[in-house]
């Protein structure tokens, strides 16, 4: 992956003109052939054009660390980047069907994570098996996010699903800590966790699930929630509900399924 950048002179325009007799002195150079088309810059803006149009060529790993760099990094394994957004902002919105991986080291890293409008693929989030990770929140618009490999805990920003987004985990477990609202989905979304999901205080809504919106989860639990699920024009399906003392709500042709124990 080749990481364009624009470049910054420190003395734009200053060219050094060397003379026949070996002398040379700095000049200002200034375009001055007034064209009827000023045309299209060769900057880093013009190939990020082309990058999205094209979309993906190959199958795609981009990897985040806390001892990476967003300035000198190009997101390989040997030169990393430090911010998980880095990496989503990294890759094209055409994922052309390739496979999209971003890696992510241990450690605490301060952002809401945004996956928004990417198509024609998904994108894997992973890590060291097992290995920690914890962010502000989380946000899938409009494709697809599998969390896979690592144990994710979200904090205050909680997480939110929305038009059409999906949010999958088959081998991770994922928490959400102090969100007031802990899990939204609406409008088409859907969420499946086939691990545990646990929510602890969220003041508001632990689960809420609006707008023809669907939610599979095989274990859920946590403790001093508000409402626990709410439903709207929806469906939700617990196959073993422990989340503790907590209401559930279901309104306007919203469903309910639970299975197994229940909080």
């Amino acid at each position: 992956m080749i990481n364009v950048v624009d470049r910054v002179s420190t003395y734009p325009g200053r060219v050094k003109i060397t003379k026949a007799d070996g002398t040379s002195e700095y000049v200002t150079w200034e375009r001055a052939d007034q064209p009827t088309v000023a045309g299209t810059p060769i900057n880093k803006a013009l190939f990020d054009s082309i990058a999205a149009d094209i979309g993906l060529t190959a199958d795609t790993t981009v990897f985040v660390s806390k001892s990476g760099s967003d300035t000198l990094g190009n997101g390989s394994s040997s030169n990393p980047y430090l911010t998980i957004m880095k990496a989503v902002n990294s890759l094209p919105k055409n994922l052309n069907g390739k496979r999209v991986i971003v890696n992510v080291g241990a450690g605490t890293y301060n952002e809401t994570v945004v996956f928004a409008n990417f198509s024609a693929g998904a994108i894997t989030v992973n890590g060291v098996a097992g290995a920690g990770v914890t962010i502000t929140g989380l946000q899938v618009q409009n494709c697809s996010v599998l969390i896979d490999a690592i144990a994710l805990v979200v904090g205050s920003g909680g997480i939110f699903v929305s038009e059409k987004g999906m949010l999958f985990s088959a081998t991770s477990n994922i928490t959400v800590n102090g969100a007031a609202n802990a899990v939204i989905l609406r409008y088409g979304a859907v969420l499946e966790v086939t691990t545990t999901l646990t929510i602890n205080n969220a003041s508001a809504r632990a689960i809420q699930v609006q707008y023809a919106s669907t939610a599979s989860i095989t274990n859920l639990a946590g403790t001093n929630n508000g409402i626990g699920v709410y439903v709207y024009q929806s469906t939700v399906y617990l196959f073993n509900n422990l989340i503790a003392a907590t209401t559930r709500t279901v309104n306007d042709n919203g469903a309910l399924y639970e299975r197994g124990a229940s909080g």
